[in-house]
Order: C-alpha cells, then sequence, then structure tokens
C-alpha cells in the first residue's frame, strides 16, 4: 500500500511537503516525476517485488507512460502471463509495471481484466493526458481539486497532503446537513467546496493541451452489463479471492473477531497465515456490557483448530478525547469511533512485524448483515406494528433509553421519500430534530435531491437492493475510508476479500 500526490498547474512546485505528509503511507521508498506543468510523487510501501526497480514513479517506454498507483492487483500474475504472451518484455515482477502496461495494451478497457483495489494517476505523454482512476467499489483513496478556469488540478491520497497545494480550504455547508442525516458524506463530496473524491469505479482524465476534463463510470453496481461474468458457485468464488488476497511476499495476518464474515476467511487461510483476536480489558467489556471478541473467537478455532495470536486493547481516552482524535486523524466528516480501535490494532499488528492484514469488511453490505435491512425487508410487518403503537408513542418516548430509537422508528414511515427515510436507520437525528438544528433549510433540500438521484438508477428494483445500493456508495465507501485511515497510519495495508 502506498500513498500518490501530484499536480497540473503552470505553477511548477515540489512535491517534498505533500509527501512527508503521509510518509506513514509508505516508509520504505519516495519518488518524484516532474515534466513542465506537471508533478507525481509516490510514498511506498513494499509489497510485491520489493526491489528497488519497482519503485515509483514508474516509467516505461522513455518516460512516454509514468504512473504513481496506491494499491495491489491480485490477479497481477495472470494478467502478467497474458501480456507477455503479447510480446511485452516485463523487466519487474510487480503489479505496477502490469498495471501500467495493461493500460498501454488497453486503455480503459484494462478495468474489465482488474481484480484488485487501486486508485491510480497515469502520465502519457503520447496522448498528453493525465489519466486517473479508482478501483471498482472505491477500496483505496483518491481525493482531488479541480479549478478548470485557472486550469490547476491537484490530487492526493489524504487530505492533509492535498491541503499542501495553494488551494482554498471552504466548509461545504450544505455537507453538514447531510452529515446530521448519516453520521458521513456520500461520495464524491468530501466536505470542502471544490474537493471531491473519484468516485468508485470511475476514471477522470484531463488533456494537458486545452485543460478538456473527462469524468465517465467503467463500473457500476446498478448496471447488470458492467458485472463481470464469475463462477455461479459463491464457494468458489470466495475462495478464488481468500487465495489471490492471502498471496504475499511479506508476513500477514487476519482480522479474526468470531463472527461470520472474518471466520469464512479464516477457515480457508493457509495455517502460515495467522488470526489476530482484540483482547479488551476485563473493566472496558464489563463497563461496556459487552461479550469480548476473544469468546467467540475462541470458540470458533477450537472447532477449526485454528491458532490465534491476540491483541489486548485498553481504553484511556475520555469522550472529548476521542472526538479529537478521530477528528484529527480522519479529516472527512465522520462520527465512527470504530476509527480508535482499527487504528490501535494496526499498531499492534505492525509491531508483531506484520505489513498485510485481511478483513470481513463488506460482507454485511453485499449478504445484507445488518439488522436494518430486516426493517426495510419486512416493511409492511413494521408499518403495522407503527400503528398498533402509535397510541402510546408519548410514553415509550418519555423513556431515555430508547427515546431516540422510537423516534427514528416513527420517522421511517413518515418521511417524503425513500431516500429520506432509510437516512432515519442510518444516523442520529430525526428529520424534524435536522430541521430544527440547520438554519439553511436549502440544504436539506439539496441532500433530499442528492438522495433522490442517486436512487433513480435502481428505482425499479426492491427496497432492500435499494437500500444495498445507498449502501455500498455510502455506508461501505465510508467503512473503507476509515479503514484506510486507521491502517496506514501504521503502515498495514488492509485487504478485503468479501
Amino acid at each position: 500500500m502506498c500513498g500518490i500526490v501530484g499536480y497540473i498547474s503552470k505553477n511548477k512546485t515540489k512535491l517534498d511537503n505533500n509527501l512527508s505528509r503521509m510518509n506513514h503511507r509508505g516508509p520504505d521508498a519516495t519518488g518524484e516525476y516532474y515534466n513542465e506543468q506537471l508533478g507525481l510523487g509516490h510514498v511506498r510501501l513494499s509489497i510485491v517485488d520489493t526491489k528497488e526497480e519497482a519503485n515509483q514513479p514508474f516509467t516505461l517506454q522513455n518516460e512516454d507512460y509514468v504512473i504513481v498507483y496506491n494499491g495491489e492487483i491480485y490477479n497481477f500474475k495472470d494478467l502478467r502471463s497474458r501480456l507477455m504472451l503479447r510480446d511485452y518484455e516485463l523487466s519487474t515482477t510487480s503489479d505496477t509495471e502490469v498495471l501500467l502496461t495493461m493500460y498501454i495494451e488497453y486503455g480503459i478497457e484494462m478495468f474489465k481484466y482488474l481484480d484488485g483495489m487501486f486508485a491510480f494517476s497515469i502520465f502519457d505523454k503520447k496522448k498528453n493526458i493525465l489519466f486517473s482512476a479508482r478501483d471498482h467499489l472505491g477500496i483505496k483513496p483518491f481525493y482531488y481539486y479541480l479549478d478548470e478556469i485557472n486550469k490547476e488540478f491537484y490530487f492526493a491520497s489524504e487530505l492533509p497532503a492535498l491541503f499542501e497545494f495553494p488551494i482554498e480550504k471552504t466548509i461545504d455547508v450544505n455537507a453538514i446537513t447531510e452529515f446530521l442525516f448519516n453520521g458521513w458524506l456520500y461520495e464524491p463530496n468530501t466536505g470542502f467546496v471544490n474537493v471531491y473524491k473519484i468516485q468508485p469505479g470511475e476514471y477522470l482524465q484531463i488533456d494537458l493541451q486545452d485543460f478538456t476534463v473527462k469524468k465517465e463510470l467503467y463500473f457500476d453496481v446498478s448496471d447488470e452489463n458492467t458485472i463481470k461474468e464469475r463462477k455461479s458457485n459463491i464457494d468458489e468464488i470466495i475462495e478464488e479471492s481468500v487465495s489471490l488476497q492471502s498471496y504475499n511476499e511479506v508476513k500477514i495476518g487476519n482480522f479474526f473477531s468470531g463472527g461470520i464474515d472474518s471466520t469464512v476467511i479464516a477457515s480457508l487461510l493457509n495455517k502460515d497465515v495467522k488470526n489476530l483476536t482484540v483482547k479488551y480489558n476485563e473493566s472496558d467489556v464489563e463497563s461496556a456490557g459487552i461479550e469480548d471478541d476473544a469468546y467467540y473467537a475462541n470458540k470458533i478455532a477450537s472447532e477449526l483448530k485454528l491458532d490465534i495470536d491476540y491483541i489486548s486493547i485498553g481504553d484511556e481516552m475520555s469522550p472529548l478525547e476521542k472526538i479529537r482524535y478521530v477528528a484529527e486523524n480522519t479529516d472527512d466528516l465522520v462520527s465512527d469511533f470504530t476509527f480508535i480501535a482499527t487504528e490501535e490494532i494496526s499498531r499492534e499488528s505492525r509491531n508483531g512485524n506484520y505489513k498485510i492484514m485481511l478483513s470481513g469488511m463488506g460482507a454485511d453490505e453485499l449478504f445484507c448483515g445488518y439488522p436494518r435491512y430486516k426493517m426495510v425487508h419486512f416493511e409492511k410487518i413494521f408499518k403495522l406494528i407503527s400503528l398498533l403503537i402509535k397510541p402510546i408513542y408519548p410514553i415509550l418516548k418519555s423513556n431515555k433509553s430508547i427515546a431516540k430509537k422510537i423516534d427514528r422508528f416513527f420517522s421511517y414511515f413518515t418521511a417524503k421519500s425513500f431516500g429520506i427515510a432509510y437516512s432515519q436507520l442510518l444516523g442520529y437525528f430525526s428529520y424534524n430534530e435536522i430541521d430544527q438544528l440547520v438554519k439553511d433549510k436549502g440544504s436539506i433540500n439539496t441532500y433530499e435531491t442528492k438522495i433522490g438521484s442517486m436512487l433513480k438508477k435502481v428505482k425499479y428494483k426492491s427496497k432492500l437492493k435499494q437500500a444495498m445500493y445507498l449502501d455500498i456508495y455510502g455506508f461501505l465507501s465510508h467503512n473503507f475510508m476509515i479503514s484506510d485511515k486507521a491502517s496506514m497510519l501504521h503502515s498495514i495495508e488492509l485487504r478485503v476479500p468479501l
């Protein structure tokens, strides 16, 4: 895993400060490339082909093609064989060279062959374009600032590195309202004016001559024609994914909670891949009133005859300290304190000399694991229940321990659209509370329009599939971002086979 940064601007500038702001993403090597009004930079965490020849920016054909890339192409060996059959001579065994050569050979058709997580930018000197893209589901980050009037483009893997460029940092007021609805933002928005993310499954192409900009989705889960034909047996698909992503040249482990998703992965791994389980301090477990992950992990491990390494985690920060810590280390608008746990696990994993960790993230979105999906799927039954208990609504609301849940439960059925209704199952505030909190009522309308526009692509599908669609491009993207930042703070590459 790595960090990338770059720009198109008449004001040529060195990238040293940008790269130093995200050195944690790639402590093994640093590289820079400049060409007239363009600059590309890279910090490397060496995973595949750790030799110096595979460092980035990586160039081919006398620097006619230059790439900076963050991620892993899991099927790079198969793609390398394909390219060699087409008479390409590859000088390294890296997936970086394979990715750049795939672009040279196939152009935008390359994406239908790629199996991996990635964010990259390629300078194509022959066409005089900068071609940037993000993986199919947006596992890896790509932030950018685009000023078409002044013909400037800046990008980076993280916002602090991006804001080292001379760009205006202005809060997007509409984003605050959206944040209150969900606790995070739907992409491509970041919370800053004119600062965006390349969306999952999207590429962005800029012509350096006239600064024409082309943005296009190469993949969308709502479009059945874009989904590659795969084996029909789900077991085979999962086995293939785990096998590809557990390939390594460095020490690799599995975040093992004892839940269904991490258990599926653990059951398919080779014995040399360690399963790491979080063990909280007893006082923290008792005060939270929860079962320790280790309790479930032990039972599953005993059944599957797995070895477990334990990671001890304590809770030493106050609530206010946690708020500041999450804000300072995530940069995006988030309300997710799982960042702290993920970051601590990543720190301890790195202390154990791990460079790669596997995670079951994404399974809940793909296999309907969240309880809220039951609410959507059995909406008619729950609506009947709401009518039956409506007379005692004031009594239920007076109970502080369930007041918020009751308010959101009824808000779901009174919302004017499904997009707003589903937001009531995600965020912390009801529609009425948000209406009281925000002064600019137009920002509520802006969010309603945004969520309605997203759902147009799946309006003929069931409400359950609409909810899953929103989660893949909202809640899941948010989780990817949290996990990426938390793991990369300690130079850990997090892979998500499911």
